[in-house]
């Protein structure tokens, strides 16, 4: 890579110049700014249901294995099977190959075999949830590859990136290896040997990532805060509900009287006795104590805060909330599917693509891509099917080959709009007949022409 990059420049290597982040969290430099280990205790409450959320949703998404042919290349020797024309339109649109250019899809490799083990604690599914979870509360997440003793890849181990420190040349800034562990027991690691997934982060493009949970730190703290205060008044009633004193003002009572007395009166109405009736030898002033409702001010800041972090990890507010209409969900869905799912697995592939597939071929023909992650709406694409149909545009056969079905005899020639035939076919008897009638009919009731007696 340095070399590239050299030869790239020509006159000197490339040197990033590297921000160092505020020491602050806020803006009243008060809250120190979070390390990779405090962000991983802050998964809990609402930023573990939004990282939850997009992590199994980027786990969901099937990641493929392709190849590409050009020019003189050989064909590929593993096993493969061409595109259907829906999803080699999105290869190509996603990777902006060349028409010249030949794309299938990989079904037996050991990179699949790899990916799918991962290792002995992990399958994939495990592997890109806990990956992606890593990236949502940290920013960067790393694989280390192991390799046999012939130097193929045989296990993915995840490394937690609270505990990796990245090691970079000395010269260009650029990494050379990370170290992984704390005291006596680290490891050290090659460039080559990490597969390294990162968010963007402008103080550092070139090493550790932002995360969703680092830029709403400030209001997970404060809802955490809340959390801890309403436990605390609950769990150990830290304000006095009344003051017990005497009636005479004259009067004075002594410290041990007032243990006593306040050892009965807790006796008496505590728990279940609340609401129960006093009944005191001595004349007694009960005082109850009021104070002013902080639910609702707790309820409009938990809001407040609550949206801050979804916008943070891009999670529709509709997602968290049960109440939603179906038609709203969908919507929803679509929505995070766009604008959360999308962008965290164009990442993952470009990360698996640029430096995991290299080790099984250095020539650059094997790349990986996840499906379409948008969830499609049926009734709309249907209904596009249609009018196409309908239109002369498309044929049935067209329109199942790229939804997967088997062709059909009958669908290879296009339907003529009106009379619903095929081109050199005769209408079937009585056709005209029936459309006729039901034009008129329609036109019987169509409200702007008024009623069949008008």
């Amino acid at each position: 890579m340095l070399g590239w990059l050299r030869a790239m420049l020509g006159r000197k290597a490339f040197e990033p110049v590297l921000s160092a982040p505020t020491a602050w969290a806020d803006a009243f430099q008060t809250q120190p700014r979070p390390t990779d280990a405090t962000l991983v205790d802050e998964f809990k409450g609402v930023a573990y249901s939004c990282a939850s959320l997009n992590a199994e949703a980027v786990a969901r998404v099937p990641l493929k294995l392709y190849v590409q042919t050009s020019g003189a290349q050989a064909a590929p020797k593993c096993a493969t099977k061409a595109l259907a024309p829906r999803q080699e339109a999105w290869v190509r649109g996603r990777r902006r190959l060349a028409k010249a250019v030949r794309v299938e899809e990989v079904l037996e490799h050991p990179m699949l075999d790899l990916l799918e083990r991962s290792n002995p604690s992990f399958g994939d599914f495990a592997l890109h949830e806990i990956t992606a979870l890593y990236l949502e509360q940290v920013g960067s997440g790393y694989w280390w590859i192991e390799r046999n003793a012939l130097g193929v890849p045989w296990a993915v181990w995840i490394l937690q990136p609270q505990f990796v420190s990245v090691l970079r040349d000395a010269k260009t800034n650029l990494v050379t290896g990370y170290e992984y562990g704390q005291g006596v027991s680290k490891k050290t690691y090659r460039a080559g040997e990490v597969v390294a997934f990162h968010f963007p982060n402008l103080t550092n493009p070139y090493g550790g990532g932002w995360s969703p949970a680092h830029a709403a730190f400030e209001a997970i703290n404060l809802l955490n805060k809340d959390a801890s205060y309403q436990a605390l008044v609950m769990d150990r009633r830290a304000r006095p509900d009344a003051v017990v004193s005497p009636r005479d003002k004259d009067s004075q009572m002594g410290l041990a009287q007032a243990r006593r007395l306040e050892t009965w009166f807790k006796r008496k109405f505590r728990q279940g006795g609340a609401g129960g009736v006093l009944v005191a030898e001595d004349p007694l002033t009960v005082t109850p104590l009021t104070f002013s409702s902080r639910d609702m001010e707790f309820i409009r800041r938990y809001g407040v805060n609550k949206v801050a972090i979804l916008n943070a990890y891009k999670v529709p507010p509709a997602l968290l909330d049960s109440s939603k209409t179906r038609a709203e969900l969908e919507a929803a869905l679509v929505q995070h599917g766009r604008n959360a799912v999308d962008p965290r697995c164009k990442r993952r592939d470009e990360a698996i693509s640029r430096q995991l597939c290299p080790m099984y071929d250095p020539t650059g023909r094997l790349f990986v891509m996840s499906d379409d992650p948008v969830p499609e709406d049926r009734a709309a694409a249907v209904k596009v099917w249609a009018e196409e149909a309908k239109a002369g545009l498309r044929t049935i056969n067209e329109i199942r080959t790229d939804e997967g079905a088997k062709p059909v005899p009958w669908g290879d020639a296009p339907w003529f709009p009106a009379m619903n035939v095929q081109p050199g076919t005769a209408p079937p008897p009585g056709m005209a007949e029936q459309i006729t009638a039901a034009v008129g009919e329609a036109l019987r009731h169509d409200p702007f022409r008024g009623s069949e007696e008008a």
